[in-house]
């Protein structure tokens, strides 16, 4: 199968949605965003995965570099000085047999990530692409984190799901703090957030929070967030373009998938 070497295909995976961008490398262009909604069931997720990638032509072609962000399992961070690749085991409690514990190493900080992802979904993707690069989305969102920062300010980033959300925070250009949540209503989400900020001595008036969703902006929950923090939701990168069919997604969408490439 040949090759297309211009394009990158980027890849984001949760329990609930499998959604994919192609990336032109000459044009620096992002050409197409498409999304799949998956059943929300472990046992059966591998399926859903293959069935995805199986059912569409533009997920089959052969790419000469292919970026995957998983966003299911466990994940930690570990200082340079204190990694040892033969002690991973040790890093993460994980006594799942069907889970395999993988690590990469940071882009714009100096740690490794400890992860956990299913075989069979490693199976999967590793088997269907050659070249593909798999992280943990804990990993993008705080090299993402340290992108976009200001080094003279604190900032919050957070991604937030439908059920869950990804809090880091960095601070005069140091990496702080991360943690991911699962929510099952508003006040679940407030309390969590809040309480990160409570410990973390936090005054959210006076901290950027900045947000990346796929919900809509104008929900409850951010609505009651706006009370206590000052909250900006993301624009999408200045420095690539983007065909039409992607300018038409609200501009704090898809951070999922351009952050990959910027933190790859």
């Amino acid at each position: 199968m040949k090759v297309t070497t211009d394009l990158k295909l980027i890849i984001y995976i949760n329990q609930d949605i499998f959604s994919y961008t192609i990336f032109n490398t000459n044009k620096n262009c992002f050409e197409e965003i498409n999304q799949y909604n998956l059943l929300r069931n472990q046992k059966n997720l591998s399926e859903e995965i293959l069935k995805t990638i199986e059912s569409n032509s533009i997920l089959s072609k052969n790419y000469s570099k292919i970026l995957c962000a998983v966003d299911f399992e466990t994940s930690t961070f570990i200082p340079i000085e204190l990694f040892n690749k033969n002690n991973i085991n040790h890093y993460i409690n994980d006594n799942n047999q069907e889970n395999k514990i993988e690590y990469i190493k940071q882009q714009f900080i100096d740690c490794y990530t400890l992860f956990t992802i299913p075989k069979n979904i490693l199976e999967i993707l590793e088997t269907k692409y050659n070249n593909i690069h798999i992280k943990p989305f804990a990993s993008i969102i705080v090299d993402y984190a340290m992108h976009i920062h200001n080094k003279n300010d604190s900032q919050i980033l957070t991604q937030v799901n439908k059920n869950n959300f990804h809090i880091t925070f960095v601070n005069n250009g140091q990496f702080i703090f991360y943690n991911k949540f699962n929510f099952e209503s508003t006040d679940d989400f407030l309390y969590y957030f809040m309480n990160c900020l409570h410990i973390l001595e936090i005054d959210g008036k006076k901290t950027n929070t900045f947000v990346i969703t796929e919900l809509d902006n104008k929900l409850e929950l951010f609505q009651k967030l706006s009370k206590y923090l000052q909250i900006l939701f993301l624009e999408k990168p200045s420095n690539f373009l983007y065909k039409n069919q992607i300018l038409e997604y609200e501009t704090y969408k898809n951070h999922k998938l351009f952050s990959q490439l910027i933190c790859e």
